[in-house]
């Protein structure tokens, strides 16, 4: 059976499935780069603990931002007028996130330029963004998830600023999975079949 709509709302309707198909992207992506930041820390934390002679920032670290990176644009390519075109809410959320990336690189530099510091304060530094992030994210979308995560980032951030030697990636690590990995697993699964599920009813409707 056809059902006849207005343009305006299949133009709507368009818009709305074009919604639901970014938001499995975002959580896709967040589950990638949460991935190579856990392995960075856990082949850092190898190569310090058994002194291997490899410079991790120069042969782990920059290769995998860089194919991180490069995947990440030739996969969102396809959705960056979506994304442009999102809701407040989700630019506020992308904004809280773009924050809480550029503070982590900007530690980072800072961390390595003035040696003086302890570089393993890092880890609970990252924790405590990360912390901040999900509480605020929380704030914005009220799922538990994220109260959970934010909840989890801020102990975790408390055990890494006591932490501060070697075994501190591998608990940044460990963390990553638990409360950013995992969650946008569920939340992804969670999202993909919303996803169908439109697409299937738009399909019977046609």
């Amino acid at each position: 059976m056809v059902k006849n709509t207005s343009p305006e709302i299949a133009q709507i309707e368009i818009a709305l499935a074009k919604s639901y198909r970014v938001a499995p992207f975002k959580l896709l992506l967040f589950i990638f780069w949460g991935l190579i930041v856990a392995k960075c820390c856990i082949v850092e934390w190898a190569i310090l603990t058994y002194s291997t002679p490899i410079n991790g920032f120069l042969y782990v670290w920059i290769p995998s931002i860089v194919f991180g990176g490069v995947c990440s644009l030739v996969y969102a390519r396809v959705s960056f007028e979506e994304l442009r075109r999102a809701p407040i809410i989700s630019r506020l959320v992308r904004g809280v996130w773009g924050a809480c990336a550029i503070s982590m690189i900007i530690f980072s530099v800072v961390s390595i330029g003035m040696r003086q510091y302890n570089p393993f304060i890092l880890p609970g530094i990252f924790a405590m963004l990360m912390a901040i992030s999900y509480f605020i994210h929380s704030i914005l979308d009220s799922r538990k998830l994220f109260k959970i995560s934010a909840a989890g980032w801020w102990i975790a951030s408390i055990i890494l600023f006591y932490q501060l030697n070697i075994d501190s990636l591998a608990g940044l690590a460990v963390a990553i999975l638990l409360f950013q990995t995992t969650p946008t697993i569920v939340l992804y699964a969670q999202a993909n079949k919303n996803y169908r599920t439109i697409a299937s009813q738009r399909g019977a409707n046609i």
